[in-house]
């Protein structure tokens, strides 16, 4: 009654507002689609019409505040906050202005749309194989000529589009176009507009809640070029919609192109585009110099994407972003050895969809939430490439002061050293066992890999004299070494160590992986003690020293390593570093070299793309049980009982574990699957014979563990018992496809009577006694298949369902009803239909 009240006094503070000649209006939003998981995941193999254009200032601030202090030297009036602050008013404004160009620019067939995929155009391809060469990714200069010779055609008359190689297929239907417009809004905060985020199904107060926000829409929403000074100065949300298509079908197959073309040209626009680079004036230089897509994200606005996902290390990034917002420091990815995101994965902690999963609508404001967010971002960032580039100094002064043979002379020299301490060649064996071992991670493969990593390219030490691939070559002639080393130390029995504890003197990373339960109580044992009796006792010889630090303003010598396996075991130790940030720098480190865009909201997209959740699976198996009933019926029919069969559960492919594999430069997942046979049961039954009364049972179920249900169908059981202090009723249903009874109360009487009713039991006898039973029984399969059937289908997670609602729609309804539904123009609403007319447009 108390919620009643409440949408009484909503509604009559809009009739009051409707009195006021409140008007709806066009807000060019894509239809809102709810959906449940299993929709949710065929959604993601579906291109967006909906995202977010999340911007961060920071970047053209810092830029801004530098461009005024160094023109306050020569002006001394000049304020370098004055210039700060106009750099991100002007970065946020001319982004907006930049998106919304480019996309209008693909709408209306000005542009082409670029592939995604092999089928270049031939000066794209050039372009591409340019880029390659020079060890760049769509970033170089070929590149960026070829776009730019796009965007000038874009603004010819004729363009002559064939001369380039572009057909007509290369650009967006016209059809697909006729009405459709590009939206465009700041989020103030998130709200009715966004509720698919959040739930599954749209009800009644879904589409009130819709309707009401209309009306207000300056509490959520603002221009895109409205220079508000209200509104954080720094982080700002960007809702950008392509509204009024008229094929969804024909949009699902230009989509990926579209949003692929748009990140592309967003880039290059930034920094070349010569309208805004004119327009740009005195901060021309200030722009030109910010990491744009370090400064940009661009998030799917619901369960579809931008693009489609993959099961790689750029396709899971998403899920390593949104465990971001809630564990912040304390996310896997800083640790020493991180699980890799596909393991992650593949455990099977999945999260409900259209849950909220990020808070976006309990944030008080878009751009807080937006902060929060970055900060998470910006740590975990700094802890990944602290660590990075503490383990590059370490290789670099290595690799530097030694070389890799005369280190390798050294180790072998050990092997007939008295004074040899076998506790740290104890440890240093043990290391480099285990960065071989496939059994736990296969360390000495990743590191093979690393020589073309692009995940690191873009944050590697600049001033390095070494690349990458000369610190991998210092580790496989080390490695070479260590292997003899440590082979002819066990052939003489010298590595069988009986001491308690060594283990806690192994570096972090070995010892979580032959101890991931205890990696909490990691202490560092060594560096905390050295003089434990498990440490290495020869540490004080200085073998190896590191370039001066200052420590208090005096210099002081740093020592990397002091002994030759102490040597060999911070070179690994130093690229397991390596490789451990390089599993989540696709989520976490600035890669210059496009705009991210994870599936943020959705997670069931890194599910489907990796093949551990097929959407269509509950439906598959639901109509090939069916047609499996169909066949027992027509058989239950024909042998009048004597001859029974029921599928209990189809063939299917269940994921077992995956393959890595190393595709461009970049770590991708191949998921193994098993076939899972099918499950059914086959009887001959003699009870419809007079006076006899057995039968026989064959099922494969028995083979996975599984008992087989005692009867092919159910029963109609009705019981009620008597007691002294009371009377319970029992109703017990035995339904096809549920093989557990409903149970009602049941307790245990003195008394107690109870009928069963057996259907099939029934037409059995009827059969033997009847030609007409025959029908009879066909019949009574096919109705126990159909209610089968029925009960599968109504699995509301797993059988995909979407509902779409339409804001202009129920706005404009809205509005017609003056601010008060009718029950048919509610229901209409719902279904993106006028209330005044029986039919409506394409939501």
């Amino acid at each position: 009654m108390k919620s009643a009240f409440a949408w009484l006094s909503i509604l009559g503070a809009l009739n009051a507002a409707f009195a006021a000649r409140a008007r709806a209006i066009d807000f060019n939003m894509a239809p809102l689609e709810f959906s449940n998981r299993a929709a949710c995941a065929e959604l993601s193999r579906r291109p967006a019409r909906s995202v977010f254009l999340m911007l961060d200032g920071f970047n053209a601030g810092k830029a801004g505040f530098a461009r005024g202090a160094a023109m306050q030297k020569v002006r001394p009036l000049e304020e370098p906050k004055r210039w700060a602050q106009k750099s991100v008013t002007r970065f946020r404004l001319w982004s907006a202005q930049l998106s919304v160009d480019i996309l209008e620019s693909l709408l209306e067939g000005r542009l082409p749309l670029l592939p995604v995929d092999a089928a270049f155009p031939e000066g794209y391809r050039t372009a591409v194989e340019s880029c390659l060469r020079e060890n760049e990714l769509l970033s170089c200069r070929a590149m960026n000529d070829w776009l730019g010779e796009l965007w000038a055609r874009a603004h010819l008359p004729r363009p002559d589009w064939a001369a380039l190689g572009f057909s007509e297929s290369d650009f967006f239907p016209k059809r697909l176009s006729e009405n459709a417009s590009i939206g465009c809004h700041v989020v103030r905060k998130f709200s009715a507009f966004h509720k698919p985020l959040a739930t599954q199904k749209p009800d009644q107060s879904t589409v009130d809640s819709i309707a009401f926000d209309s009306f207000k829409p300056e509490e959520h929403l603002d221009s895109c070029f409205s220079p508000d000074d209200d509104a954080d100065a720094r982080f700002t949300t960007v809702q950008l919609d392509v509204a009024d298509l008229a094929s969804d079908e024909q949009w699902d197959a230009v989509g990926f192109r579209f949003w692929h073309t748009f990140k592309l040209f967003l880039s290059w626009g930034w920094r070349h585009a010569p309208e805004y680079q004119r327009e740009f004036g005195d901060l021309r230089p200030v722009f030109a110099s910010i990491a744009f897509e370090d400064s940009a994200l661009l998030v799917p606005n619901g369960c579809r994407s931008v693009e489609l996902p993959r099961c790689d290390s750029t396709g899971l990034s998403a899920d390593a972003l949104r465990a971001a917002k809630y564990l912040g420091q304390t996310h896997a990815a800083i640790r020493e050895v991180p699980p890799k995101p596909i393991d992650i994965l593949f455990d099977g902690r999945f999260q409900e969809v259209n849950n909220d999963v990020v808070g976006l609508l309990e944030a008080d404001s878009a751009d807080a939430w937006y902060r929060d967010f970055k900060e998470k971002l910006a740590a975990l960032r700094l802890e990944m490439i602290t660590k990075l580039n503490a383990g590059l100094a370490k290789l670099q002064v290595i690799s530097h002061l030694l070389e890799p043979s005369a280190l390798g002379r050294d180790i072998e020299a050990l092997v007939d050293d008295p004074a040899l301490d076998l506790n740290e060649a104890y440890l240093a064996c043990m290391e480099y066992t285990l960065s071989k071992n496939q059994l736990f991670e296969d360390i000495d493969r990743e590191i093979q890999t690393l020589r073309d990593a692009e995940e690191l390219k873009s944050v590697l030490l600049a001033d390095s004299s070494r690349r990458l691939g000369d610190h991998i070559g210092f580790y496989q002639h080390v490695a070479g070494r260590m292997q003899s080393f440590c082979k002819t130390l066990e052939a003489r029995g010298q590595l069988a160590s009986s001491v308690a504890d060594l283990h806690k003197a192994l570096h972090p990373w070995a010892f979580y992986l032959l101890h991931p339960a205890e990696r909490s109580s990691y202490e560092g044992l060594c560096s905390k003690n050295p003089e434990h009796p498990v440490c290495p006792r020869n540490l004080e010889k200085r073998y190896l020293l590191a370039t001066r630090k200052l420590s208090n303003g005096a210099q002081e010598q740093v020592a990397i390593c002091r002994t030759p396996l102490e040597c060999a075991r911070t070179v690994l130790q130093s690229l397991v570093s390596v490789i451990s940030v390089r599993r989540y720098a696709r989520a976490f480190l600035p890669l210059g070299e496009a705009i991210n865009s994870p599936d943020l909201l959705n997670t069931y997209s890194g599910q489907t793309a990796c093949k551990l959740y097929d959407p269509w699976l509950k439906k598959r198996q639901a109509w090939k049980l069916f047609v499996a009933d169909l066949g027992s019926a027509a058989l239950y029919g024909a042998g009048c009982g004597a001859f029974q069969y029921a599928m209990l559960q189809p063939e299917v492919d269940k994921p077992v574990a995956y393959r890595e594999v190393y595709r461009n430069h970049e770590v991708a997942y191949d998921i193994l699957t098993k076939k899972e046979p099918a499950r059914y049961q086959m009887g001959f039954d003699l009870q419809f014979l007079s006076g006899v009364s057995c039968g026989v049972t064959v099922s494969n179920a028995l083979l996975d563990g599984v008992p087989a249900p005692s009867v092919f169908y159910g029963d109609f059981t009705v019981g009620a018992c008597y007691g002294e202090d009371h009377t319970t009723y029992n109703v017990k249903v035995l339904v096809p496809g549920r093989p557990e009874p409903t149970e009602i109360d049941e307790k245990t009487s003195d008394k107690c009577f109870r009928c069963s009713f057996g259907v099939r039991s029934v037409v059995s006898k009827f059969c033997a006694m009847t030609p007409v039973g025959h029908a009879v029984a066909f019949g009574v399969g096919i109705f126990q298949g159909v209610l089968r059937l029925a009960a599968n289908l109504s699995d509301s997670a797993n059988i995909p369902a979407i509902e779409t609602l339409n804001i202009d729609q129920i706005s404009k309804s809205f509005e017609q009803e003056k601010g008060s539904w009718k029950r048919r123009c509610h229901d209409r609403a719902r279904f993106g239909l006028s209330c005044g007319k029986k039919s409506g447009g394409q939501p």
